[in-house]
């Protein structure tokens, strides 16, 4: 009778997981490529960094999904001193509820910095970027398509944008276009973020991320783009390849223009001219890594 009453007991609830908690830590040696990468840096052979984080909440009506990335890279190209090819740290907040078919009532908030100073090596003597210089901060409000869990689609008509520069002695806040006299500059516009993450073999996975920013107020004139695609490969239990390609295009992120033979191009008053243009990196990383993927457990009453 007893065994009778607890098996009774045992079917009025069961099992669910609302929370996965999931990342990865690799550090390895890299092969680099770099074209007019605004926080500074060079081709050459590297070290490289990356922490990843998410823990998201899930039920039938409602999806939280936390992430955190941080990567932080180095190189010491022939006699010349230690210099900065990656520095990156975002956190991202979305809670969406069910709208209707695959589709979510959605809000975001993303912030984007670095932690060390860039420079124009090998000048070291004025930061061209650094700790919140520049920050940005972008508020979302939209729909969230997701029809599987390998794609999302998110159309946010309604995003507020800060970019900021804490520091304005040390960087130049004119190269990100912000105005004499102020330290930040806000912006209306329509965000878009797709993500694409699917694995093609249970040891290889690929991963696109794609985030584009169109300003109301000069929407023909100003815009953002942020695409990053990477490959990573599972060796053996510890050891990982990782192949990422990143391009990064702003209207505002401003260079200097420069002649056929590679000279700055200066107005009629002697000032060179800025413009902005396509940034471009990729990598290639061998190294270890280590993984995480939790699920954490809950009981519901069964009615």
């Amino acid at each position: 009778r007893s065994n009778t009453s607890l098996e009774k007991l045992k079917k009025k609830y069961h099992p669910y997981t609302p929370w996965n908690i999931s990342g990865n830590a690799t550090t390895g040696f890299t092969q680099t490529y770099l074209s007019n990468w605004k926080k500074g840096g060079k081709s050459a052979v590297s070290t490289l960094i990356v922490l990843k984080g998410a823990a998201n909440y899930s039920s039938t009506r409602y999806k939280w999904e936390n992430s955190a990335e941080f990567r932080n890279g180095w190189i010491k190209p022939g006699e010349e001193k230690i210099q900065k090819n990656d520095d990156k740290f975002e956190i991202t907040s979305r809670f969406g509820i069910t709208a209707f078919q695959k589709w979510y009532y959605s809000t975001e908030a993303d912030l984007e910095t670095q932690f060390f100073n860039g420079y124009a090596y090998p000048n070291v003597t004025k930061p061209i970027s650094g700790y919140l210089a520049p920050g940005k901060f972008l508020f979302k409000i939209g729909l969230d398509y997701k029809p599987n869990k390998t794609f999302s689609l998110f159309i946010s008509p309604l995003t507020s944008k800060l970019v900021f520069v804490r520091d304005t002695l040390k960087v130049d806040k004119a190269n990100f276009k912000i105005s004499p006299g102020k330290s930040s500059y806000w912006e209306p516009g329509l965000n878009t973020d797709l993500l694409f993450k699917k694995n093609l073999t249970a040891d290889m996975t690929l991963e696109t991320k794609y985030k584009m920013f169109i300003n109301y107020l000069k929407p023909f004139k100003e815009i953002d783009i942020n695409w990053e695609t990477t490959l990573q490969a599972k060796l053996n239990k510890y050891i990982s390849m990782q192949v990422m390609a990143h391009a990064i295009y702003d209207s505002k992120v401003l260079f200097d223009k420069l002649d056929k033979d590679g000279k700055p191009v200066k107005d009629a008053s002697g000032k060179t001219i800025k413009e902005p243009k396509l940034q471009f990196r990729e990598f290639f990383t061998i190294g270890f890594i280590y993984w995480v993927n939790k699920k954490v457990v809950r009981a519901r009453a069964v009615n």
